[in-house]
C-alpha cells in the first residue's frame, strides 16, 4: 500500500439512511422544474426537512422526475440542488393514438396510473402508464366489438 494514501476512518463509513432520509415529491403540472430551486417554493414544508436529504419530484403527468438535495434549511426555505434529472413522457407516450376522449393519467400517490373521460376516472390504481394503457386498448376494443 501507498504509504500516502491514508485508510479510511471506519466511522466514515454507514448506511445512507443514517445521514438523509429520501421524501417523494409529487407537484402540480404547471410548476417549472426552475421553481423547484426557489427556496420560498418549499415555505410548507420547509419544516420537515433537514440538510443532506433527498427529493424525488415528479409532476402530475409523470412527464419528468428529477432528484435535489437539501442542502440548508431555515423556517420557510429550503436551498436545493439538481442532482438528476430525467424527461419521462417521450418514453412513455403510445406509439399510436388510443383516443381522444380516454386517457392514461397519473392520478397521485393515493389513485396510481388512471384511465380517465374527461374528469371522470374510468379505472385507476394500476402500476404504470403501460398498464394503464393496455386496459384502455383491451376497453375500447370491447365498446367496438
Amino acid at each position: 500500500m501507498n504509504s500516502s494514501i491514508r485508510p479510511l476512518a471506519q466511522t466514515r463509513l454507514r448506511p445512507a439512511e443514517a445521514s438523509w432520509r429520501t421524501h417523494a415529491v409529487l407537484v402540480e403540472s404547471d410548476v417549472m422544474q426552475a421553481t423547484l430551486l426557489v427556496p420560498g417554493f418549499w415555505a410548507n414544508v420547509a419544516s420537515r426537512l433537514r440538510p443532506l436529504d433527498r427529493l424525488e419530484v415528479m409532476d402530475d403527468g409523470a412527464n419528468w422526475l428529477c432528484v435535489l438535495l437539501v442542502r440548508a434549511v431555515s423556517e420557510r426555505e429550503a436551498v436545493v440542488a439538481p442532482l438528476w434529472h430525467a424527461e419521462l413522457q417521450s418514453a412513455a407516450t403510445l406509439s399510436e393514438p388510443v383516443g381522444e376522449a380516454m386517457r392514461p393519467r397519473w392520478g397521485g400517490f393515493g389513485h396510481r396510473w388512471t384511465v380517465v373521460q374527461g374528469d371522470a376516472v374510468l379505472r385507476s390504481g394500476m402500476a404504470s402508464r403501460e398498464e394503464a394503457e393496455t386496459w384502455l386498448r383491451s376497453h375500447l376494443k370491447a365498446l367496438a366489438g
